[in-house]
């Protein structure tokens, strides 16, 4: 049963989406987590002028934004 009512809270939820797969959509809320799997330093993603475009301006009313200043 307990189970059954945490599935319906997260139902309506949209599922986690890339910023590629999110392009030409929005959402009232967006929660960025910014993460690397890239062995190399350096800005990576963040020097993608478009990618960084659409992951900043997909929300309607809030972006949270999460990540390692030191990745």
């Amino acid at each position: 049963l307990r189970k059954k009512a945490a599935y319906e809270a997260l139902k309506g939820i949209p599922p986690p989406s890339t910023v590629d797969s999110f392009q030409g959509q929005e959402n009232d809320i967006v929660i960025v987590v910014m993460g690397t799997a890239h062995p190399k330093p350096g800005p990576g993603f963040t020097s993608h002028e478009q990618r960084l475009n659409v992951m900043l301006t997909r929300h309607r009313c809030g972006l949270v934004v999460v990540g390692d200043i030191n990745v």
